[in-house]
């Protein structure tokens, strides 16, 4: 039977302080990753015949650095503009300052480790009525004390490293949400500046089918006094260059407000962009990569940052539970005391006091302990779904894009087919024409036709350039891995465990 008085006293004195190291790490619930509520992989893309298979990558794992954004999207007007964004987008500039007032909110746990030193003065008026004098008359005594105090908060059951761990994690959070949000403007840059190109070179496609209309028009007018075409003939050119100003007017208001989208992306004035031209596709990065698993989620940062969020909800329940262990501190001070103001410094007036351990048990606050830690739970609760639903949307993103590549592919062989044909159908219908066997409308027609499939071919180009920026931002596409951390700062580690 074990015998109480043959343990040594300093053990015995050092029990509490080990009972108590380990309860603290037992307080807050170990964090395992939530199962991905999605498949294992993405809808795999099926290679077309004679097509090279290095033409699509494969994806990076998770943790592996994806291409640099200037690898994807390899124009150097683009590149600049980009560069411009990055630089002087004020909504990008917001979050970083997020950044750094969460990196703050982290000084500000950790300071909570050390003690506190403080400088205190005071004075003091205390009146000794007779009763209670013992020298049987009343007397009043002056006290004036300056100096140094310290106090020192034990945190041997783990909530001050508890709300440290909670705002690690909601910095590194933070860190996640500014890198979201580059990816988003790389993103919105890239894509704006595509559309106003794609829309600049149809208004100069309209601008030639208006002239080419109005030419016919006059044509046909001439024939119309000559007597040789109808008026009716007449009236259906002249509908066609109505129509041919509307679609122009239109094209005109889109490249006007889609130039005044990217002007407020990039944060300054921006020239406007010259008309693309058949070289759309070189502006970005046309492959995709093919097969991805669906862990290749786990490099957005919109995820990482959520699981972060769902890590800190792990140590704030740790730290709601301490609360309802006693809170220890240490306290002493320094000072030199005298009843005059003026003898506060002289000889024999220093005076010191250190007060043992100061301790407080909550025993009764109308339950609002449990209520912060129900709150607490609850917060976890919510962070697993918003984690769980960051995937899913992702997982809805990526999935999306990958179906969309074959079809938009499918979709430009057959427009190039379209627009080959009524090319073909433009030059019969001026060779019947020039023979005399039809009329000048059916020449217009086929014209008419034929902007009809540039336009449409623009749009699908457009297209496809466009899911190529969206597969760069729905895989989390590549940026610096360093946030803005100021005074020289580095971002605190945080790996979430399995």
């Amino acid at each position: 039977m074990l015998r109480l008085r043959h343990v040594p006293q300093r053990a015995a004195a050092l029990a509490p302080l080990l009972i108590s190291t380990a309860l603290s790490g037992c307080l807050a619930p170990v964090y395992e990753r939530p199962e991905a509520p999605v498949s294992d992989g993405f809808p795999s893309l099926e290679r077309r015949e004679g097509e090279d298979p290095s033409s699509l990558p494969t994806a990076a794992a998770e943790g592996e650095a994806l291409p640099d954004w200037r690898a994807v999207f390899t124009d150097p007007t683009l590149q600049e503009l980009i560069d411009r964004a990055l630089e002087n987008n004020r909504q990008l500039r917001s979050t970083a300052l997020s950044v750094e007032q969460a990196r703050v909110q982290l000084r500000l746990a950790r300071s909570a480790f050390g003690p506190s030193f403080t400088l205190e003065a005071s004075y003091s008026n205390t009146h000794v009525p007779a009763s209670t004098s013992p020298f049987g008359e009343s007397y009043t005594v002056n006290r004036f004390d300056i100096g140094p105090a310290v106090s020192w908060q034990l945190d041997l059951f783990g909530r001050i490293r508890y709300q440290r761990n909670a705002a690690i994690e909601q910095t590194v959070a933070a860190a996640e949400d500014w890198r979201a949000a580059r990816i988003a403007l790389i993103a919105d840059v890239a894509g704006t500046a595509l559309q106003e190109r794609v829309y600049a070179e149809r208004r100069k496609l309209a601008q030639e089918a208006l002239d080419a209309r109005i030419e016919a028009a006059e044509i046909v007018s001439a024939k119309v006094d000559a007597g040789l075409s109808t008026e009716l003939e007449l009236r259906q050119v002249e509908a066609l260059v109505v129509t041919a100003e509307v679609s122009l007017a239109q094209l005109e208001r889109a490249t006007a407000q889609t130039h005044n989208a990217l002007v407020m992306l990039v944060g300054e004035p921006v020239e406007p962009l010259a008309p693309s031209g058949p070289d759309l596709e070189a502006m970005v990065m046309s492959t995709v990569p093919a097969g991805m698993p669906s862990d290749l989620l786990n490099n957005r940062p919109d995820i990482r940052a959520a699981e972060h969020r769902l890590i800190a909800t792990h140590a704030d329940i740790g730290a709601a539970r301490a609360a309802f262990f006693p809170q220890i501190s240490l306290s002493g001070s320094m000072s030199t005391a005298s009843s005059a103001l003026l003898g506060l410094f002289q000889p024999g007036t220093l005076a010191w006091s250190f007060v043992a351990p100061n301790i407080v048990q909550p025993l009764f606050n109308w339950g609002g302990k449990r209520a912060d830690l129900q709150a607490a739970k609850i917060s976890q609760e919510a962070a697993v779904a918003s984690y769980e639903a960051a995937i899913q949307s992702a997982f809805r993103e990526v999935a999306d894009v990958l179906v969309s590549w074959p079809t938009v592919e499918d979709e430009l062989v057959s427009q190039e087919a379209l627009l080959e044909v009524q090319s073909a159908r433009v030059s019969l219908a001026n060779q019947r024409f020039d023979a005399g066997v039809s009329d000048y409308l059916e020449v217009l027609d086929a014209e008419r036709e034929r902007f009809a499939a540039e336009q449409s071919l623009m749009d699908v180009r457009l297209s496809k350039a466009l899911l190529a920026v969206s597969l760069f931002e729905v895989v989390g596409g590549g940026v610096e891995s360093t946030a803005p951390m100021p005074d020289g700062e580095e971002l605190p580690e945080s790996k979430p465990r399995r």
